[in-house]
């Protein structure tokens, strides 16, 4: 049985062009880009190749690439001072990663969230310009879409408010780029953090992307590589692969997105259809989400095609990406309900990829009032289609129901 992969927010499977960018990668000599000699020029264009390619899946310069490991070294790099400076205060909020708040060394300023898990704007500006008065070193960072629940944040505004009180501020683009469009320029932003392994390249590197006025400083000294932004050698065939996924979701994007817009709703549909007392993170109401099931068994039938066959864009695709639902099951333990849809064949998880080995509540949920022990998040991405879409729930309705018929 061909499994149904919908955890692409934690990894998104390897797109064919990284795959073949990664192979040939793979029989480079084995040099330090930075060398001059002859064995060392071949690794170099393909590292520069990448660093174009990179650049252009967010409208940047490709002078401003730095290449990192991940999103906790991008973090580190960004609200961490260099070795004998004063220690930065960050502005964030409840919403962003632990790779962002365990690595926070000076005073950390939460801006609040709504219930539906959307950052406060006023409360922002409160914030930012009580931290703008004490004259202190200041970070900013928030996400472009929350990673566990899909919810978009006004990233602009807070562009725009972060300029305004002279705040530099790093946007967490990682799971934003899968489903929207993102330019550097427009956004406003100093920074913004994009992921290989979310967009179908291979796990392990990321890129920190600056605009041309903002100075990064390494976060380890011993070496120059990256312009002297990063110490350490490039990991050539990673970046390879990066390049290579890059350039496939920037030619592939009106027609991906369309395709996320489409898989997205018919999830909503049908979910909201087939299984009682179920809400979505991030979505008030989910009333007239669904279709009617008429006589058609829950997640089975002619019901099921015409939900996802409907063009009808309910107001919460403005809401949330495509790319991340969340759910709330009444009744139902997540981490049963994620080993029960394993069992039947569908990837999915509980909370965020941060939290999976210890099923902790996840923070993002509980700041927005919701109970995290009844979640389930899934994730679409490139390769997703609405006919897994319409299998996984028939799986998960009938995981649903046997769960529930077994309570006390």
């Amino acid at each position: 049985m061909r499994r149904i992969y919908l955890d692409n927010a934690s990894v998104s499977p390897l797109r064919p062009e990284a795959a073949a960018a990664m192979t040939e990668a793979i029989g480079l000599p084995s040099a330090d880009a930075g060398r001059l000699h002859a064995d060392a020029l071949p690794v170099r264009d393909v590292i520069e190749a990448a660093r174009v390619q990179v650049a252009n899946l967010v409208g940047a310069n490709a002078r401003y690439v730095t290449f990192v490991s991940g999103f906790p070294e991008a973090a580190a790099t960004w609200v961490q001072p260099s070795s004998g400076e004063p220690d930065f205060d960050v502005v964030t909020s409840r919403m962003e990663r632990t790779s962002v708040t365990s690595q926070i060394r000076g005073q950390r300023f939460d801006v609040d969230i709504d219930r539906g898990g959307r950052i406060r704007l006023d409360d922002a500006t409160n914030v930012l310009a009580r931290v703008a008065a004490t004259g202190r070193r200041t970070r900013a960072v928030f996400e472009h879409t929350n990673n566990e629940t899909g919810v978009r944040q006004p990233v602009h505004m807070l562009a725009e408010l972060s300029s305004l009180y002279r705040v530099p501020l790093l946007v967490d683009a990682a799971q934003g780029i899968v489903a929207d469009d993102i330019d550097l320029g427009g956004l406003g932003a100093n920074a913004v953090y994009v992921d290989s392994a979310l967009i179908g390249g291979p796990s392990g590197v990321g890129a920190l992307i600056t605009d041309r006025r903002t100075r990064l400083t390494p976060l380890f000294s011993g070496s120059a590589q990256e312009r002297g932004r990063r110490a350490g050698l490039e990991p050539t065939v990673l970046i390879a692969g990066f390049g290579a996924a890059a350039d496939a979701a920037v030619k592939n994007r009106h027609r991906e997105s369309a395709a996320l817009q489409q898989v997205a709703l018919c999830w909503d549909r049908l979910v909201t259809s087939t299984i009682p007392d179920v809400s979505i993170a991030g979505v008030d109401d989910v009333t007239g989400m669904g279709v009617s099931l008429g006589r058609d068994r829950p997640g089975t039938g002619a019901a099921l095609l015409e939900g996802c066959s409907t063009n009808t864009e309910p107001s919460v695709e403005r809401t949330l990406a495509p790319s991340v639902r969340t759910i709330m099951v009444d009744g139902v333990v997540a981490e049963g309900l994620v080993i029960a849809l394993d069992q039947g064949g569908v990837s999915a998880h509980s909370g965020s990829a941060c939290s999976a080995e210890t099923w902790q509540p996840s923070p993002v949920l509980d700041a927005m009032g919701l109970d995290s022990n009844s979640s389930l998040r899934v994730s679409f991405g490139w390769h997703t289609t609405t006919a897994e879409v319409e299998q996984a729930v028939g799986i998960l309705s009938d995981a649903v129901h046997k769960m529930r018929s077994l309570r006390p």
